[in-house]
């Protein structure tokens, strides 16, 4: 039985470990039979979804393009892909996507070469676009040199906005994950 849209044992043997790119949960199956895993399938550059109950994943159908990350927050996933477009899968009230609606994330000029993450804060989703990790050739020091915030605007399909203060927000990125804090809190 294959349970993946496309994943095909016999073909895969050896890229198995490629083929889900990140797993993610909407809540802890051990408090509770209500949550989703939602995939990241680098291999066939689509979004899975898997519910208590279901016999395979379901597939969002999206724009054939590999995702860099996928959060949850408040009943919905939303994802960002390498072109940086956000799909959406609304989940609230016990839907069960097929389609995922796409927004405007981050402006073209910013995601060349580019890691990109996806953050929901007070209210408000941002796209990050990462440079990747250099060694300064003068002054010898490895690090990231850049990073591009970019705050969704999710009610106008095709409005993105660069974001020069967050405020009292502070973005801690992780290899597979970014945490927003307010820098206020204790």
């Amino acid at each position: 039985m294959n349970t993946l849209k496309g994943f095909d044992c016999d073909n895969e043997l050896g890229y198995c470990e490629y083929y889900v790119q990140k797993a993610l949960l909407s809540s802890d199956p051990h408090t509770t039979n209500d949550y989703i895993l939602m995939i990241n399938q680098e291999v066939a550059r689509s979004l899975a979804y898997w519910k208590p109950g279901k016999d395979t994943f379901i597939t969002v159908e999206t724009r054939k393009t590999a995702y860099a990350d996928v959060i949850w927050d408040n009943g919905q996933f939303y994802g960002v892909d390498v072109r940086g477009n956000v799909v959406i899968l609304d989940f609230r009230g016990g839907l069960e996507p097929t389609i995922g609606r796409i927004v405007k994330g981050v402006p073209s000029e910013f995601i060349s070469g580019m890691q990109l993450y996806i953050v929901h804060s007070r209210g408000e989703l941002f796209v990050i676009t990462q440079d990747g990790i250099c060694n300064h050739p003068e002054t010898k020091t490895y690090g990231v040199h850049k990073f591009v915030v970019s705050k969704v605007d999710v009610d106008n399909e095709n409005d993105e906005e660069v974001v020069d203060d967050l405020e009292n927000i502070s973005l801690f990125l992780g290899l597979v994950r970014l945490w927003p804090l307010n820098s206020t809190q204790g």
